[in-house]
């Protein structure tokens, strides 16, 4: 299947100025990471915040601009375009953020806020302009009611629906989804996700899902890639890195799932999730906080791109890896609730 986006190498590192930042240094944000996507594909990002999901995401929109990398869309590097080439990848790729009302414009009305792109890269105008506003109203299941609101009248689902809608105005051909359905109530959630997929297999759309909904990404994505300080530690088939994870983070992350089987109880190795640390310069990025690193994780650890699923991480298949891992998830390490 045709590549539509190509990630290669891509960091990103924030420095600032003043006493704090001079004390803190450079802050790799992400760091080294490689990704493609094809045509009707979604690959999800999942990782804990500040992991460098939603930096990663921006980069690719070039609403960020990268300290070193290559994007490619269909096969062209982003970082190049100017003028009418830039406006034409910004019709065909957009973006859902996390925070509807900071993206949206307290001082135009819904109507105008999806209406504006329409105008924009299609022309439309007066009666055309205002049924194309109404299927796309539609279409994400707001009332013609709502068109003459302003954001602030609205609920945390109806701006984020009226951010889904501005970001389908244009057609585009890949959607960077930043926590989607985040704002959404449960029912709601299942109207925009099924929307979502429906889009992608009319018109072959790619996606980007960035989420840490667990639950929400073993569902609706192809593969995923768990994230960790910025670095990927694991890429792979979606239904591959939920069943068999290689990399001890994600096989962490799947322990807080909840499920029927573990009703009533959360299984998660003590402190091995909530506790904080300076990012490690070299070697596995989740060694310090890692239950099973050994003294070689100190070595530079990186995936194999010729491999469907793979994991930074060489302890994967060691004879004394899975006994290791069982003795840390025993019946001491749950917690109840209350």
């Amino acid at each position: 299947m045709a590549e539509l986006l190509g990630v290669d190498g891509l960091s990103k590192t924030f420095a600032g100025a003043g006493s704090f930042w001079a004390k803190q240094g450079a802050i790799g944000a992400v760091r080294n990471v490689s990704l493609t996507l094809s045509h009707g594909e979604v690959i999800a990002i999942v990782g804990e915040s500040g992991s460098g999901k939603t930096t990663l995401g921006l980069c690719i929109m070039r609403l960020m601009t990268p300290s070193s990398g290559v994007i490619r869309f269909e096969g062209v590097d982003i970082r190049t375009l100017r003028g009418d080439a830039l406006r034409a990848f910004r019709r065909n790729a957009q973006m859902v953020f996390q925070n509807p009302q900071a993206s949206l414009n307290p001082r135009m009305r819904v109507a105008s806020i999806i209406g504006e792109p329409v105008k924009f890269h299609d022309g439309l105008r007066q009666s055309a302009l205002a049924d194309r506003v109404a299927e796309l109203m539609g279409s994400v299941g707001l009332d013609e009611a709502e068109a003459r609101k302003y954001p602030h009248e609205l609920s945390g689902g109806q701006q984020q629906r009226v951010s889904i809608a501005r970001a389908l105005a244009s057609r585009p051909r890949l959607l960077v989804l930043d926590e989607p359905t985040s704002a959404l109530d449960a029912s709601v959630q299942g109207q925009i996700i099924a929307l979502l997929n429906e889009l992608r297999e009319r018109h072959g759309l790619g996606y980007v899902l960035i989420s840490h909904d667990l639950r929400l990404v073993r569902g609706n994505s192809d593969r995923t890639a768990v994230m960790y300080q910025g670095r990927f530690t694991e890429v792979g088939p979606t239904d591959d890195v939920f069943r068999q994870p290689m990399h001890p983070y994600m096989r962490l992350l799947r322990h807080t799932m909840p499920s029927v089987a573990d009703a009533g109880r959360r299984r998660i190795a003590t402190g091995y999730l909530s506790r904080g640390g300076d990012q490690e310069s070299t070697g596995c990025a989740f060694r310090g906080r890692c239950p099973a690193a050994r003294s070689r994780c100190a070595d530079p650890q990186v995936l194999d791109p010729s491999q469907e699923h793979a994991a930074a991480c060489w302890r994967t298949g060691t004879p004394d890896f899975d006994d290791d891992w069982r003795r840390l998830m025993n019946p001491a390490d749950r917690i109840r609730p209350g």
